[in-house]
């Protein structure tokens, strides 16, 4: 089916969205999002917002109104819920866990929100198994399973262990459940609904969060736009440098771009024979952003040829 018949214009564009230019680039997204979930023989279905509006919903036999997992996508929500706390004086980049919670590793939460804590032994990875289709938090479980820091700090590591930490001082800081503080602090202003999952939600802070694809789409695209300090300038909260011209930060791998910042996490649950599913969530340029949900778990080439297909056709050659 051609992809001018398959996406969805869900609202009345404004004059600069409806330009023709544009028009084409959604079809052109439609017919890359095609081709990669043939190539890989799998469904799904993304949701396109331009400066904040969500413009299309791209068909890739999923329902565009049904909650889709996160994954490790949700690791920007509880990011940015710890900047929150912080700028509110309720927590430090500086403090750590053992000095908040009296226990456990004595790494900072600067460390934990860019994955340079040095604890690099990732306990989720069984826990996630053990604890799927349940609904109680685990995240006090990884703390009574990690030993001290095994890696250097300040050594990019990505581990699920650090946000499953920070999931646990922002209770601390709040005093509040992760989920309520959160859904207020990151969800509502964005004017997005979300809950923990019922399959993965006992993951919630690293990767347990599900919400409909217009909603995420409208949370990745006003935090990682011009309309925040974080968008604006990635650089002024705590990030590291993972390649050349690659930084991690805010839950979010990211990188200057022509006219702002590229913004960009991939998510996936892999549990052979029980769960396994993707996701993607991009912001271009400080302009476009999608959400992509699919029903597969790939390789790492796969989740980076969706990332290119994509920002090719938005874009063209990013630059």
């Amino acid at each position: 089916m051609q992809a001018v018949l398959k996406y969805v214009v869900v609202i009345a564009l404004s004059a600069h969205v409806a330009a023709a230019q544009d028009a084409v680039r959604i079809e052109r997204m439609q017919s890359a999002f095609d081709d990669w979930l043939d190539q890989n023989d799998a469904q799904g279905v993304a949701a396109v917002a331009f400066e904040g509006v969500q413009v299309a919903s791209l068909d890739g036999g999923q329902k565009a109104d049904t909650p889709a997992e996160l994954a490790s996508v949700s690791k920007s929500i509880t990011a940015l819920c710890a900047v929150s706390l912080v700028e509110d004086g309720l927590l430090a980049y500086s403090d750590t866990v053992l000095g908040r919670l009296g226990r456990g590793p004595d790494t900072s939460v600067a460390s934990l929100i860019t994955h340079s804590s040095g604890l690099t032994d990732d306990v989720t990875q069984p826990l996630m198994l053990r604890t799927l289709d349940t609904s109680k938090d685990s995240a006090p479980e990884v703390l009574d399973a990690i030993g001290p820091a095994d890696g250097p700090e300040g050594v990019y590591a990505y581990n699920n262990v650090n946000y499953a930490l920070l999931g646990l001082l922002i209770e601390d800081a709040a005093n509040e459940p992760y989920e309520k503080t959160c859904r207020q602090r990151v969800l509502d202003i964005a004017g997005a609904t979300g809950a923990a999952s019922p399959r993965s939600g006992a993951s919630l802070s690293w990767g347990g969060w599900h919400m409909m694809p217009a909603d995420y789409v409208a949370l990745h695209s006003y935090w990682f736009s011009t309309q925040t300090d974080m968008g604006r300038d990635p650089f002024a909260y705590p990030h590291i440098e993972v390649v050349e011209g690659v930084h991690y930060g805010l839950g979010t791998f990211f990188r200057k771009s022509r006219s702002g910042h590229n913004f960009w996490h991939h998510g996936a649950l892999c549990m052979p024979g029980r769960f396994n599913i993707g996701s993607l969530a991009v912001t271009w340029q400080s302009e476009w952003s999608i959400f992509v949900s699919y029903d597969k778990c790939v390789d790492w080439n796969a989740m980076t040829n969706l990332d290119l297909a994509l920002g090719q056709a938005a874009y063209g050659a990013l630059e």
